[in-house]
């Protein structure tokens, strides 16, 4: 979604849901990741901005995590790389 599009509107209709059925509605979100454990408390997040799709009726979000963003999640020395990048 383009910054245009973000000034439209915020949220969007969207396709049903793979699970209930129900339409969905598309937000622009920004999520952070971050890894399990104690140890994970001592990693920075892996910071994700993106279209979210979300079931009203079921609750089932859907998005898409970026390739920068997936390395950092495979390869937890990437993560400062990708923290900066969003």
């Amino acid at each position: 979604m383009s910054l245009k599009d973000m000034r439209r509107s915020d949220v969007q209709d969207v396709s049903a849901c793979p699970s209930c059925k129900s339409p969905r509605r598309s937000f622009i979100s920004e999520i952070g990741i971050h890894f399990r454990g104690t140890e994970g408390l001592n990693k920075p997040l892996v910071w994700v901005s993106r279209e979210v799709l979300v079931c009203g009726r079921c609750g089932r979000a859907e998005f898409v995590v970026p390739e920068k963003e997936r390395q950092a999640l495979n390869n937890e020395n990437l993560v400062e790389t990708a923290e900066t990048s969003v």
